[in-house]
């Protein structure tokens, strides 16, 4: 079965009414150019306490949230048929709906890069980027990297099964977190 699992408790609030605050308010647009990469940098965050949003027709797909009030931080993990999401941002206004609520403000990657970090600290960990500016103190630090994939009967290949991850930088420091994984 793809997605999550249709025992988690699924939010009385409509998706289309967290599709729409969640446009408005959390800045995670795909972009392009992305660097290839060879980094390593799991991202683990605990939503068990959050209800999901369950994402398209069949349940195949849905997201979680977790909202930090005191540091106005939101996390967000997603989940579809061939696809997986999660994005951390920062001055995130409180949702107009129940989430799960909880402490962000330490959350880092495992190799150490948080909301705060510098881009110098990013680059650092993932090497240097093409940056996509979007305004004076704005612009995004982005990495691809794909991952060998075999099944039974077939060898490893570079299959387009691919980890992106961007940083958006803005005035200099990490103000939001984002990676893709999926075909």
């Amino acid at each position: 079965m793809c997605g999550y699992s249709r025992h988690f408790r699924v939010s009385a609030t409509s998706d289309e009414d967290f599709g729409a605050w969640l446009d408005h308010h959390v800045w995670m647009r795909w972009s392009l150019p992305m660097t290839p990469t060879d980094t390593r940098d799991p991202i683990r965050v605990d939503f068990s306490p959050s209800d999901n949003f369950v994402g398209h027709v069949g349940g195949g797909g849905g997201a979680r949230v977790i909202y930090d009030s005191r540091h106005q931080l939101l996390a967000l993990s997603q989940v579809f048929d061939t696809a997986a999401g999660f994005f951390l941002e920062e001055d995130v206004p409180p949702p107009q709906f129940p989430v799960a609520r909880g402490d962000l403000a330490t959350f880092e990657t495992a190799r150490g890069i948080r909301l705060g970090s510098t881009d110098a600290d990013v680059k650092r960990v993932y090497g240097p980027a093409s940056i996509v500016h979007f305004g004076d103190s704005r612009y995004r630090l982005s990495y691809q990297r794909f991952v060998p994939v075999s099944g039974p009967r077939t060898p490893p290949t570079f299959s387009p099964f691919g980890v992106y991850t961007w940083f958006n930088i803005v005035n200099g420091r990490v103000a939001s977190i984002g990676r893709l994984t999926g075909f």
